[in-house]
């Protein structure tokens, strides 16, 4: 298995789970906003594995999810994405359909890349909201996991 790659996936699910603790141990002051970003980010984490490897089914992008069921959801989407790795070159050219019925051409690297970038995108909205209501949030930065990982 490709080992940078892996560290990634194990970083986005790490920062994920950062995320969704912040989210549930405040359910009282965190805005609905926030609670569609996080159900975003793992929707379409879900999405991007799907083109690699079909699933039975997905859910939309903008779909929102019960705050409760989200660090699951997460442990099996990083599972799955682990297991692409484990059983995919890197290189190897993945096509799908766009909404639109385009079709896209690009590498299970490309892909792993987009869903990594995609979800520190939209934790730094979150952190933006909970700054808004007066929640510091936790750090998700990568080099910060490989500090508190390697203790």
């Amino acid at each position: 298995m490709d080992i940078f790659n892996e560290d990634l996936i194990r970083y986005n699910s790490w920062a994920n789970q950062q995320i969704i603790a912040i989210l549930s141990a405040n359910p009282a002051k965190v805005s609905d906003r926030c609670a569609e970003l996080i159900s975003h980010i793992l929707n379409v984490h879900q999405i991007w594995n799907g083109k690699i490897k079909p699933t039975l089914g997905t859910y939309e992008s903008w779909d929102v999810h019960p705050l409760v069921l989200m660090p699951e959801f997460d442990r099996l989407n990083t599972k799955s994405t682990l297991e692409i790795l484990e059983h995919s070159i890197i290189g190897q050219a993945i096509e799908y359909q766009t909404k639109s019925g385009a079709t896209i051409v690009n590498s299970v690297q490309e892909i792993l890349y987009q869903i990594i970038t995609h979800s520190s995108y939209h934790r730094g909205q979150i952190a933006t909201e909970l700054r808004n209501v007066g929640i510091e949030p936790t750090l998700t930065d990568y080099i910060y996991y490989k500090m508190t990982s390697a203790k």
